[in-house]
């Protein structure tokens, strides 16, 4: 996906479910591509706490996405990986979706770039 918005010139946002450390080249690879073909990476960190990360995991809709859906690999997860650390390499927004509406941290993305 990342590829083709490059090769298209078109702007695009994506998540990920980001652990620090393995998550890391990850990042890197992102930022290597598009910087490639003089594109810019803006990176937006989604942040939550454990319980709210718990209930969204069971909506069904993640399933259909391709998304994360098990509770159990949820708390391997957990248990394996240091998933609230800051995206290293270039971070240039963070913010709580435990606070914020989905609407309202939507929104603060255009007007933070």
């Amino acid at each position: 996906m990342i590829k083709a918005a490059v090769q298209e010139d078109t702007n695009t946002i994506f998540t990920v479910f980001y652990a620090k450390g393995p998550g890391d080249k990850y990042v890197e690879n992102i930022r290597n591509l598009v910087e490639s073909k003089r594109g810019r990476v803006c990176f937006v960190q989604l942040q939550s706490n454990k319980e709210e990360i718990r209930g969204k995991v069971k909506i069904r809709s993640r399933k259909e996405r391709g998304k994360l859906n098990s509770r159990n690999e949820l708390e391997d997860m957990f248990r394996k990986y240091y998933l609230f650390g800051k995206v290293t390499g270039g971070i240039s927004l963070s913010t709580d979706t435990s606070i914020l509406t989905p609407r309202e941290a939507a929104l603060k993305i255009p007007f933070h770039y």
